[in-house]
């Protein structure tokens, strides 16, 4: 994970960042200096970076997720099932197990997780 970290800023700031500058550098100061005033050459590397290059980086890692997820469809949904089986199936036979190894009531786990996220 670090490593593919690593590499997107090295070709934002590396390559993405100074080629879009040459080509871009004379009409970025119109479109994002809201003063009116020239932009010097840090400030245009940065606004490159942040109107031009980072919304390329998200969008890019956002069909990255969703190519996975639609590719992991399938196992998903089995494990899903899987999972609601077992727990349907360990609701029955409560009595019959030691309380090590029953899974806690479905209504407590998701209420202290909407309890953590509020």
């Amino acid at each position: 994970m670090g490593a593919l970290n690593f590499a997107g800023g090295l070709l934002a700031w590396g390559l993405f960042v100074p080629l879009l500058m040459y080509f871009l550098g004379p009409q970025i100061n119109a479109h994002v200096a809201a003063t009116g005033s020239e932009l010097d050459w840090a400030a245009q590397a940065k606004a490159i970076w942040m109107y031009v290059v980072r919304p390329i980086a998200v969008g890019g890692m956002l069909v990255g997720a969703a190519t996975t997820l639609f590719k992991m469809r399938k196992n998903l949904a089995k494990g899903l099932g899987r999972a609601v089986k077992d727990l349907r199936s360990s609701a029955g036979a409560s009595a019959a197990t030691s309380r090590l190894d029953r899974d806690m009531n479905m209504r407590v786990v998701f209420g202290g997780l909407a309890v953590a996220f509020c």
